[in-house]
């Protein structure tokens, strides 16, 4: 299997009235459609950000995946033996140990305990924490406890990360550090994350694919495979050989593209005029100031 896929997926929730009935009368209930017909694909290695407005699914989405919830119809295509791990804006934490062991006992079963911290060094770092690592959750701000949420998340070693809106709590410039670190970490060691947010900038510098969902559970995909981060690491490392050899011309002298600077032998100064030769070829001579 090379996708995660959901093939004709509806759900409903059903839910009782509050309303007091008498002589044993079965309270009214009401069933609400969430998801109708839902076709997506969520590619294996990538990050795929769901966006749309409150209340058209994308939560009941990420359950479905999860495991948490079962589709009333209509099929789930998971790799099998696949695990997932969730990352809300409130993630779970033991609150009555340190950032380290915190981590260390989220590295799964079959190692030992120093196997595990010597792990939980490394995810720590790789967030962020080093310097809060023997601190308690109960001592970090709202920002670091994200950091460590997404820490333990990492350290679980799941194949598919769902993530419902895991900065929607931050302020804007933490926010952007966890961003940057989130696409760090996943051009380091790619996995399969599906991730809601409300926010189209966040969805556009994090997403390997765009989902838009509305309410009528239409969708709307955009690839953005070719574009982002993962294509500027790519760039950047490309770029490296490029500098080393552009050293060979620098004693050249380059001039610039859009014209010539109008004060000859000497650099052009950030506010220097410039205009094209042919404009200079054609110009009148200076007649002077009229009298």
């Amino acid at each position: 299997m090379n996708d995660i896929t959901l093939r004709h997926v509806c759900k409903s929730y059903t839910t009782q009235s509050t309303d007091i009935m008498i002589d044993h009368a079965q309270p009214p209930t009401r069933t609400r459609q969430v998801l109708r017909d839902v076709n997506v694909t969520f590619p294996l290695g990538k990050l795929t950000v769901l966006v749309g407005r409150s209340g058209c699914g994308k939560s009941t989405l990420l359950r479905l995946l999860s495991g948490q919830d079962q589709p009333d119809s209509g099929e789930i295509g998971i790799p099998e033996g696949w695990h997932s791990a969730v990352l809300s804006p409130d993630p779970y934490v033991i609150t009555w140990t340190s950032v380290l062991r915190n981590v260390a006992m989220a590295c799964g079963v079959g190692r030992t305990p120093e196997e595990r911290l010597q792990l939980s060094e490394d995810f720590v770092e790789m967030v962020g924490l080093t310097d809060c690592a023997d601190l308690t959750p109960a001592e970090l701000s709202t920002g670091m406890k994200q950091r460590l949420g997404l820490a333990r998340v990492l350290a679980g070693q799941a194949e598919l990360l769902l993530m419902d809106e895991p900065f929607a709590a931050l302020d804007f410039l933490t926010r952007a550090e966890l961003q940057s670190q989130l696409l760090q970490i996943q051009a380091r060691m790619p996995r399969t994350i599906v991730l809601v947010t409300h926010q189209l900038d966040e969805a556009i510098l994090l997403a390997q694919k765009i989902v838009v969902m509305h309410s009528d559970s239409s969708l709307w995909e955009c690839s953005l495979a070719d574009n982002g981060f993962f294509v500027y690491i790519a760039e950047k490392r490309a770029g490296r050989r490029e500098k080393r050899q552009g050293r060979r011309h620098q004693g050249r002298s380059q001039q610039p593209q859009s014209g010539l600077p109008l004060s000859q032998g000497r650099a052009p100064h950030p506010g220097a005029q410039f205009a094209r030769p042919r404009d200079q070829a054609h110009d009148p001579p200076h007649q002077g100031r009229p009298a």
